[in-house]
Parts: C-alpha cells; structure tokens; sequence
C-alpha cells in the first residue's frame, strides 16, 4: 500500500506538468504575442499594449482609454501562426478566430459590438521578429478599430 502513494503522487504531478505545458501557445512566438497583445488590450494595459506592438506600429494605434469604467473587452480567441517563422524567418501571419465584444458606455449610449468569425475566415494580424521578440505589426482593419477607442465614443456620442 506504500508504494501505490508514491505512485499516484508521481502520476498527479506528471499530469498536472502536461496540463501547465498546454495552457497556450510560446510567449516568443507569433500566436503568443498575438494572444499577449489581446490579454493586455483585454486589462486595458495602454502600457503593456504598446509593448507587444512594432515601434512603427504603435503611430498607427490610438489606445487611450480613458475611463476605465466605459470601455469592457472580452476575447474567446483561438490562434494559428503561418508564414517563414518555422524557417528561422522574420515575419509570420497569425490567423485569429473566435469570438470578440466589446461594450462602450457613456452617460447616455451604451454600444456593444460582438463579432464572431470561424477558422475559415479568420482575423489576420501580422507579426514581426523585432531584437530577438515577436511583434504585432499590423493587423485586420476590424482589429485596429477595436483599438481606436475615442473614435469609437465619438461615433455614439
């Protein structure tokens, strides 16, 4: 009866090991800086947002957010990487799918865009090895609208 403690202990932790090392894609990779980019878009982390973006890239991104209370993101996303990444190359597509709301309220209009598209017609966003780390260099046209909040307020408002 000793023996078999042991054993369930080792078999415990091996499958807790297998079920940590399946939580997500390579942080260094395109689908992890495509899945950190829209965790921090998520936290509302302007900072943190930034930091996973291209520094051309960031002139291009407009993600004030202002008050927090009027801005709710919520991602149920999948990810696929294609491109020359596996190759040892620089640049690599990361096709995103599922499902993206997000709510804007002001003291008058509450706006919420919930947007789901399949494998088969992914989002597309374009990353970059930049110094050895993946970048968000771009991305699809809904995608940059996410990001460019006070546009969208103005659009309600």
């Amino acid at each position: 009866m000793s023996l078999r403690m042991p054993a369930v202990a080792v078999l415990l932790l091996i499958t807790g090991l297998a079920i940590s090392g399946c939580g997500g894609p390579d942080e260094n990779s395109p689908e992890g800086v495509v899945e950190r980019f829209f965790e921090r878009v998520d936290d509302q982390d302007a900072g943190a947002v930034q930091a996973v973006l291209c520094e051309d890239f960031r002139q291009n991104v407009n993600f004030e957010l202002g008050i927090q209370d009027e801005v709710d993101f919520d991602f149920d996303l999948d990810y696929e990487g294609e491109g020359d990444e596996e190759t040892g190359g620089d640049t690599a597509e990361v096709l995103a799918w599922g499902k993206i709301e997000r709510t804007l309220r002001t003291d008058e209009v509450r706006q919420e865009v919930r947007v789901q598209r399949s494998q088969d017609a992914p989002w597309v966003l374009k990353t970059f090895r930049v110094n050895g780390q993946w970048r968000v260099c771009g991305g699809d046209a809904f995608i940059l609208g996410l990001l460019d909040t006070p546009a969208a307020f103005r659009e309600i408002e």
